[in-house]
């Protein structure tokens, strides 16, 4: 099994709005090709919509890592 945690979640992110968001697939953790824009569910780091595509999985939501006034990218 591949150790994920060694390539971290933070060498790819994308933003939208003022969250910040992991370019990888949530089921494989491989990189996956971000939608310039997403819609987020009201005062919510929840995504309303698949935001990303994985060559694996097909059509994603690219989990939360923090909001961009908390967090360093």
């Amino acid at each position: 099994m591949q150790d994920y945690e060694a390539e971290g979640w933070w060498a790819h992110t994308v933003s939208y709005g003022d969250g910040v968001y992991s370019a990888r697939c949530p089921e494989c953790a491989r990189f996956v090709k971000t939608d310039e824009t997403a819609k987020r569910l009201f005062e919510s780091a929840d995504l309303a919509e698949d935001n990303a595509t994985c060559r694996k999985h097909g059509r994603v939501k690219t989990p939360f890592l923090c909001w961009a006034s908390d967090c360093q990218t």
